[in-house]
């Protein structure tokens, strides 16, 4: 990495000198669709086929909610509102939202009650689709207008399941590459079979990966990658542990 000096640029730590990009925005074509998201996604790409006018997307921490939110708005030609600023939106706003296609990623931090649930009864009218997305069910969200909890505690979800191994392998992988790192096809094979099926595992991994690397400058090994995995999962695949 660069390090300002009185005299001008350290070069002496270039070989880690790492530059950023802005990353793509995935479309759903550019995403690995696997058993653990192809109903949910299914779902949100066929609006017309949704029961009602509003539909929330779940799934578990670090599972893609907002590229999920993104990818539906690039392909609808959707408006995306921030939380914050729907809370502020005027009545004409509203309208014009609830008239077309409008996501809102991370509706549950929504706290402007009465445009939600004006949002939710315009769309059901005007004939628009509103898509949300949480990480829990809208059912469990606080809400002091009765009208607006009814909306919600009736809302259809399309939810996100923790990864199959498809969907790990391709995660790890595109987790590594936000690191600069290259994930040789034996190490995810490995890692796919031992480490924990969730998406915060995926990405504390490979930030350990990353940190052993740097730290030891060493190469990506199996080896290496059994140094990262906890106590318990270096040696027996999970797939073939018994289930108590």
């Amino acid at each position: 990495r660069w390090k300002v000096t009185q005299t001008g640029f350290d070069k002496s730590d270039l070989d880690q000198l790492r530059l950023q990009f802005p990353e793509k925005e995935l479309t759903f074509e550019d995403m690995c669709i696997s058993s653990s998201n192809e109903i949910a996604v299914g779902i949100i790409r066929m609006p017309d086929d949704w029961p009602t006018a509003c539909i929330c997307v779940i799934g578990p921490a670090e599972s893609g909610l907002t590229t999920i939110a993104n990818a539906w708005a690039l392909e609808m030609k959707a408006t995306r509102i921030e939380p914050r600023l729907f809370d502020e939106a005027s009545a004409d706003e509203l309208e014009i939202l609830a008239s077309g296609k409008t996501v809102i990623d991370r509706g549950d931090i929504v706290t402007n009650e009465r445009n939600l649930l004006y949002l939710i009864n315009r769309a059901q009218a005007l004939g628009g689709h509103v898509l949300l997305t949480s990480a829990t069910s809208p059912s469990a969200w606080e809400a002091a207008n009765a009208d607006l909890m009814s909306r919600l505690q009736a809302m259809p979800i399309a939810e996100l399941q923790e990864p199959d191994e498809l969907l790990l392998k391709a995660r790890l992988s595109a987790a590594c590459q936000r690191r600069f790192i290259k994930l040789p096809d034996e190490v995810s094979a490995y890692l796919a079979s031992r480490m924990e099926r969730s998406y915060t595992a995926i990405e504390h991994i490979a930030t350990q990966l990353d940190t052993v690397m740097e730290s030891q400058g060493r190469k990506l090994t199996i080896p290496l990658a059994r140094s990262v995995l906890p106590d318990g999962l270096d040696d027996e695949p999970e797939s073939s542990k018994a289930i108590d």
